[in-house]
C-alpha cells in the first residue's frame, strides 16, 4: 500500500510541477531530479534556522533552537492546483491543534506577493502564511516538488515530511502531530 500511495504522490507532484507557468518556474527547473529527492531531508534531520516574511511583513523563523514551537510548514504556489486543494485541510490542522501548540505556517514559493495576496483573499485562512523570497527553505530541503508538508519539532528535528496532496489529512501526520504534543 505505501508503494502505491508514493506512485500516486509522485503522479501529482509531476502533474502539479507541469502546471507550473514557465515565467514563475524560471528559476527552478520543472524536471523532477531523482537525485535531489534521493539526497533530500528527512525524518530525523534538523531543519535549519530560517527566517521567512510574512504576508503581514513580520518575521517567523523556522527550524532548530529549541524555542520554536511544534511547526507544520507547507510549501506551495498559486499555480498549483493540488497546493491550494490542501489549503481547508491546513485550516483544519490549525483549528484542531493550534490551542493545543502547533503553528501552521504556509510558505509560497511564488515570486509576486500580489499573487499569494489575491490567493489568500479567496480563502478563509487564518494561519501564516510565509514568502519563501530567497528559495532558502526550497535549497534546505532540495527539491521543489509542491506542494510539500514538513513538521518540525521545537528542537529542530523534522517529525514527518510528504510530498503531494494529502486529502483528507495523512494520518501519518495526524500521529506525528499527537504525538509530539504529547496529548496535552
Amino acid at each position: 500500500m505505501k508503494y502505491v500511495h508514493r506512485i500516486a504522490s509522485a503522479v501529482l507532484l509531476l502533474a502539479c510541477r507541469e502546471a507550473a507557468p514557465e515565467a514563475k518556474s524560471s528559476a527552478r527547473s520543472t524536471q523532477v531530479d531523482t537525485t535531489l529527492v534521493a539526497t533530500a531531508p528527512g525524518i530525523g534531520t534538523r531543519f535549519p534556522s530560517i527566517v521567512v516574511r510574512t504576508l503581514m511583513g513580520d518575521s517567523v523563523r523556522l527550524g532548530a533552537d529549541g524555542r520554536q514551537p511544534l511547526t507544520l510548514v507547507n510549501v506551495w504556489a498559486t499555480w498549483c492546483g493540488p497546493c491550494k486543494a490542501e489549503f481547508p485541510d491546513l485550516q483544519a490542522m490549525h483549528d484542531t491543534y493550534g490551542r493545543r501548540g502547533l503553528r501552521v505556517i504556509a510558505v509560497s514559493t511564488d515570486q509576486q506577493d500580489a499573487d499569494v495576496r489575491a490567493f489568500i483573499m479567496s480563502t478563509n485562512a487564518t494561519f501564516l502564511i510565509g514568502r519563501d523570497t530567497d528559495e532558502r527553505v526550497l535549497a534546505f530541503l532540495r527539491d521543489g516538488s509542491l506542494p510539500q508538508n514538513i513538521l518540525i519539532a521545537p528542537d529542530g528535528r523534522i517529525l514527518y515530511r510528504a510530498f503531494g496532496l494529502h486529502r483528507p489529512v495523512d494520518p501519518a501526520l495526524t500521529a506525528a502531530i499527537e504525538s509530539a504534543i504529547g496529548g496535552t
